[in-house]
């Protein structure tokens, strides 16, 4: 699944794309467009881009040298949010102190972090309590080949004590106070109760052995 389907973004996120090989050297793409462009099989709208080191007030400088136009929403030492304007498209810059355990894949563009790694990102993000989308990508997942057993164990490897089995299995199932975003899939619709049965199952194997 080296392949990186660029075909998938639209023009205004094509525009942007171009607009960050400026930024190769800061960061590496993840989060759901980096999943999108491996797994293809939802539509993300937003680049999250993930520097090794904490954003510095000089960076925002480098930021509007290149992008024409940017509403900023968030502008802290571990993150730098904008809108990208006129393309209206979320840029965010989030400083990511963790290494990645598997190979970052080159491109024409941005660097993007490998789907495997991307995973062990979503793991941690729904243990702390993500949002509906997170767990639709968890769903593709689980899948694509990847097993809950050897996400547990590559997660406690990658975030240490900052990762928890016991939350993460609890949360995978814990659907209640989740905010539903709408899903745009790419071939076809996927329901939530399907989505949520399926979780339950995966979590539900590891807790009889």
């Amino acid at each position: 699944m080296s392949k990186l389907h660029f075909e998938l973004l639209d023009k205004n996120q094509k525009e942007c794309l171009v607009i960050l090989t400026n930024f190769t050297k800061y960061g590496v793409l993840g989060g759901g467009t980096a999943l999108m462009l491996q797994l293809a099989f939802r539509k993300s709208f937003d680049f999250d881009i993930f520097t090794p080191k904490p954003i510095s007030k000089q960076f925002l400088y480098k930021v509007k040298e290149h992008f024409k136009s940017i509403n900023i929403t968030v502008n802290t030492s571990d993150e730098l949010s904008f809108i990208s304007l006129p393309q209206e498209v979320k840029v965010s810059f989030i400083y990511y102190p963790y290494k990645s355990l598997h190979k970052i894949i080159p491109s024409d563009y941005i660097s993007v972090f490998n789907w495997y790694d991307i995973a062990l990102d979503k793991a941690h993000t729904i243990g702390r309590r993500g949002v509906w989308r997170d767990y639709v990508d968890m769903y593709f997942i689980l899948k694509s080949g990847f097993s809950l057993q050897e996400i547990i164990k590559q997660s406690v490897k990658k975030f240490g004590d900052s990762f928890s089995e016991k939350l993460f299995l609890s949360q995978l199932v814990y659907f209640k106070d989740l905010e539903n975003f709408t899903i745009e899939f790419l071939d076809q619709k996927y329901l939530q109760k399907d989505i949520e049965k399926f979780l339950e199952e995966q979590v539900g194997r590891i807790s009889l052995k």
